[in-house]
């Protein structure tokens, strides 16, 4: 059987690390397929082991071995196949994260799923030696590494305190009025989130506007509430909402279906 496994990072990491996951395919002579992963404003490292795992997204396939990658920010859902005796272990780092991690600009790596050792040499040697199957070890890494890595990293970043006003207007806060709300121009946040989550200031606002959209719905699973919710989350104008919906989620409204997609536990997805 597929297993899908959360571990909620220790109370000093929480405020880089939104959760650790596990897609668990590793007992399995079939592959897990027909599943899809939907944006939520985070990036991620993954540690696959075993046959590996196919990709789907709106431009091509992709199959990715064992190793260790950066999942860049995800624009649009993806669909996933797991391969047989494939077992990955994901670290979801919230936005202002990654930036301050990894030794590079993170403006080309949006909706790219990138090898670690291409980007960051010396993360990758800390972490290569490490079995990609043992997702407590993984853990354990983290929690003991994390904040020795990130040193003083971040401590006045202007994306925590942006990314944290967009999620607490779900996603209905214009980049001129969060500019004003932190004292800086617009042009400074957009160059500081393209180099640090590779997309701008709008497009998080996007993926938060529907994801949460999404995660409520989780809570009440009535595909009837969808227009209800449209409003309540700020889009008054229909065909707006079914064109925005439409690019992130990949399908109409009328069409979603929570089953067909993977969904933390929590049902809090951004």
């Amino acid at each position: 059987m597929f297993h899908y496994r959360e571990y909620p990072a220790d109370a000093a990491l929480s405020v880089y690390i939104k959760k650790f996951w596990v897609l668990d395919n590793s007992q399995q002579t079939t592959a897990m397929s027909n599943k899809s992963i939907l944006p939520n404003g985070c990036a991620n490292l993954a540690f696959i082991s075993g046959e590996g795992i196919s990709i789907k997204t709106k431009q091509e396939e992709i199959y990715l071995s064992a190793g260790i990658y950066l999942v860049g920010q995800l624009r649009s859902s993806i669909q996933v196949s797991i391969r047989p005796y494939t077992k990955i272990t994901l670290v979801q780092l919230y936005p202002w994260t990654a930036g301050q991690l990894l030794a590079t600009s993170l403006e080309d790596t949006a909706g790219n799923f990138i090898p670690l050792g291409d980007i960051d040499a010396l993360l990758y040697r800390q972490l290569q030696q490490m079995p990609l199957d043992d997702e407590a070890q993984i853990v354990a890494f983290f929690e003991g590494a994390l904040l020795r890595i990130l040193g003083n990293a971040g401590r006045k970043d202007i994306l925590q305190p942006a990314c944290r006003l967009i999620r607490a207007y779900r996603g209905n806060l214009g980049i001129h009025a969060l500019g004003v709300q932190l004292g800086c121009s617009t042009r400074y946040l957009e160059k500081q989130f393209r180099r640090s989550l590779g997309i701008t200031p709008k497009d998080y606002a996007g993926i938060i506007r529907v994801r949460s959209l999404v995660d409520a719905l989780s809570h009440l699973p009535d595909p009837a509430r969808m227009t209800q919710l449209a409003l309540e989350y700020g889009f008054y104008d229909q065909a707006h909402f079914i064109k925005t919906f439409g690019t992130i989620v990949q399908m109409a409204p009328g069409k979603f279906q929570l089953n067909d997609f993977l969904l933390q536990n929590a049902g809090e997805g951004y």
